[in-house]
């Protein structure tokens, strides 16, 4: 009985923020195939992108518990929201240019033209808009998660629904 409670917590505890991830992810993955030029491949569906949500809510989770996520414990609230939209923003950076650096391996099975081209995606207006839109969904997140932690669930929930 004490796993289907602990499942049914677990459960709960991440569900604000794969709901969350999953529209962001969604709605990133739109905008960018928007920009993308007739005839040039994805290499996600909505489908992965939606799984990736899945394990990056779940991620940021067990990320929040690790003791140098909240470096400046006894400072403002700015201070821990700016760094951790810099940590998760680098992560899925790092993330991104591995996987992209990985098609363009697939693509060229060069690694130094793989790299050229990685170089060249980097300073895309695509990639440059992408990662701004992702920092400002991120800033978003951790503001609002910020918040509820330091005021508390019940109170921002009775403010919100009365």
């Amino acid at each position: 009985m004490n796993i289907i409670k602990w499942a049914k917590e677990e459960f709960f505890s991440v569900l604000p923020a794969v709901i969350y991830f999953c529209v962001v992810f969604n709605i990133l993955f739109f905008v960018s195939g928007l920009t993308i030029e007739a005839g040039k491949a994805r290499y996600f569906s909505y489908f992965s992108v939606t799984l990736f949500a899945l394990i990056v809510g779940k991620v940021m989770i067990i990320a929040n518990s690790l003791p140098f996520i909240n470096l400046f414990p006894k400072k403002p609230l700015i201070y821990n929201i700016l760094w951790k939209v810099f940590i998760y923003d680098s992560l899925v950076v790092i993330v991104w240019a591995a996987e992209r650096f990985f098609h363009l391996y697939l693509e060229f099975d060069n690694i130094s033209l793989a790299s050229f081209a990685l170089q060249e995606n980097v300073a895309s207006p695509i990639f440059l808009s992408t990662l701004i839109l992702l920092l400002l969904f991120f800033l978003n997140f951790v503001l609002f998660s910020e918040i509820i932690h330091a005021v508390g669930k019940e109170k921002i929930r009775k403010f919100v629904f009365g």
